[in-house]
């Protein structure tokens, strides 16, 4: 069994290798990958989206370039529709440059459709890591498809 901190070096990691993308053609493979989210009363819209998956886990990632940041979202497999059970969300982070956010016990994610795109919603509670005094909420919708590596525009 993968542990949480293998899964959260893959998301960092996925999330680095789209990040470093940036400055590449948009991949056409999906150019309708969308992901989207707000928090601290700011809006992001990604420029680079990316979907993972080894049949356990699918990750799904959303990437501001400049400013490097974005979400990423860690389901365990299989994906149905409706509202994701708790324990079936892996973890939910948040990220700018040096530092991120974890989710706690405050989470969601519906999704309404997982053929043959993953279409959804989702909020969650980050805490900081290394200051678990500071708190956001983060809130987004995704739609991308299941080959979605659109990278960050030149």
């Amino acid at each position: 069994m993968i542990s949480r901190r293998q899964v959260l070096v893959l998301a960092v990691a996925l999330a680095g290798a789209v990040g470093s993308a940036c400055g590449s053609d948009t991949d056409p493979s999906d150019p309708q990958a969308s992901f989207t989210w707000t928090t601290g009363g700011r809006s992001y819209s990604a420029t680079g989206t990316s979907m993972d998956g080894d049949g356990s886990f699918r990750s799904l990632n959303g990437i501001t370039c400049n400013p490097f940041g974005g979400v990423t979202l860690t389901l365990s497999e299989p994906l149905a529709v409706g509202q994701v059970p708790a324990g079936q969300i892996y973890s939910l982070q948040y990220f700018e440059p040096n530092t991120q956010w974890d989710s706690n016990s405050q989470k969601t994610v519906t999704l309404t459709a997982v053929t043959p795109r993953i279409i959804g919603t989702f909020q969650f509670t980050g805490v900081q890591l290394n200051n678990a005094s500071n708190v956001i909420t983060v809130q987004g919708q995704f739609n991308m498809d299941y080959q979605s590596r659109k990278v960050c525009p030149g």
